[in-house]
């Protein structure tokens, strides 16, 4: 069976989030999880924003969006 690398956020760290952000949790989370996979992703590809956004199915222009509004872009 092929290994599955999951993004997870635990219960104490999904309460954190939701006692912070009421009324908006839901995009706090998406958010968060947004970071985690672009992160991981990053690491994957040796930090290529090309290929990057090729495993993502993103265009480099969104990518690159997405990298500053998480504080990612260099």
């Amino acid at each position: 069976m092929a290994q599955q690398n999951l993004l997870t956020i635990d219960k104490q760290e999904l309460e954190v989030i939701v006692e912070k952000n009421k009324g908006d949790a839901f995009r706090a989370v998406v958010e968060q999880v947004e970071a985690q996979l672009l992160s991981m992703t990053l690491v994957q590809t040796r930090g290529n924003q090309t290929l990057t956004a090729e495993v993502l199915g993103l265009n480099r222009g969104t990518l690159r969006k997405k990298l500053k509004n998480h504080g990612m872009l260099n």
